[in-house]
């Protein structure tokens, strides 16, 4: 057999083999990142697996057998469910956005404490494909902002036009705000912004180089066309289009021992941000970990932010 002959066809199995290995990282991507599996369907809470941290038990026996639940079907029929605490002389509400992979009742209402003694209401929310909320696909914070929108409509029709409404997240659930930075009413008073991305796109792109060691070059595209075609969003709209004309003041933190968002990411969102902002970093925290890296100092942070613009 000629040497060109055995050449061309060994480049050919290469080539082969090059784009079925890029399919299949991407066909496990998208099952991973958007597609909610089955097992998920139901949502049950096993306290005992799921708590981490100490805190969160003495919170749980001491605020959540007062909790309430909550429902509303979205723009596209899809059921969402929400937990919710309601102080009996407050008007400001704190809408809780929780991350990948989580849900309202362990997310939340862990970080929900700071609020509760605050005096705030709380409304932790599930995400579509998250928790006790409906959906097969995940929005990835890119669709999951127009859910934000429509709890922030249901909970002024619920309590009045006059009410305040502060929107927290962590992760996900940060770059879900940040989306409708823009959109918000009048009656969202700051943002909470702790350690979010600027899109999926960076965010997957991050995560391939920095956990696989993978190219996005050629994976990134292919799984964006197929996220588009199959979800129906853009995996690179970017958060920073939307700080670029925030409607309301913003506080992002971040740890700068994050190595799953890093904090450049919150960076990017800051430098771009047109209405008031702060930017804080907390040593030595990892994902999501700033609060308990450092207690507080993280509630004396909040705090301060906010009793700048809630009166």
């Amino acid at each position: 057999m000629p040497f060109l002959k055995i050449f061309s066809i060994s480049l050919a199995i290469i080539v082969l083999f090059f784009i079925a290995f890029h399919i299949i990282v991407v066909e496990r991507f998208f099952k991973v990142t958007i597609v909610r599996k089955k097992k998920e369907k139901k949502f049950n809470i096993d306290p005992e697996k799921k708590i981490k941290w100490a805190m969160y038990e003495e919170y749980r026996h001491k605020t959540l057998p007062y909790y309430k639940f909550v429902t509303i079907t979205n723009r596209n029929g899809v059921k969402l469910s929400a937990r919710y605490v309601k102080q009996s002389d407050s008007k400001v509400w704190v809408i809780d956005s929780h991350g990948f992979l989580s849900n309202s009742y362990f997310e939340s209402f862990l970080s929900g404490k700071t609020f509760f003694d605050f005096g705030y209401n709380i409304l932790g929310f599930d995400h579509v494909a998250h928790g006790d909320s409906e959906g097969d696909l995940r929005g990835f914070a890119v669709l999951d902002q127009y859910n934000v929108l429509e709890w922030i409509d249901y909970l002024k029709k619920t309590y009045g036009d006059d009410i305040k409404i502060i929107l927290f997240g962590v992760s996900m659930g940060t770059s879900t705000n940040l989306y409708c930075a823009n959109k918000v009413p009048s009656n969202v008073k700051a943002i909470i912004a702790d350690c979010g991305f600027t899109s999926p796109y960076d965010q997957f792109k991050y995560t391939l180089k920095h956990d696989y060691h993978l190219p996005s070059f050629i994976i990134l595209p292919l799984l964006r066309r197929k996220i588009m075609r199959k979800a129906h969003f853009d995996i690179k709209e970017s958060t920073i289009d939307s700080v670029k004309n925030a409607r309301c003041p913003i506080l992002y933190i971040s740890g700068d021992n994050d190595t799953f968002v890093p904090m450049e990411f919150s960076f990017k969102n800051y430098e771009n941000t047109s209405s008031e902002k702060e930017l804080v970093i907390f040593e030595g925290a990892i994902h999501a970990q700033s609060y308990q890296s450092n207690p507080e100092r993280y509630l004396k942070v909040v705090h301060s932010f906010l009793k700048k613009y809630i009166k």
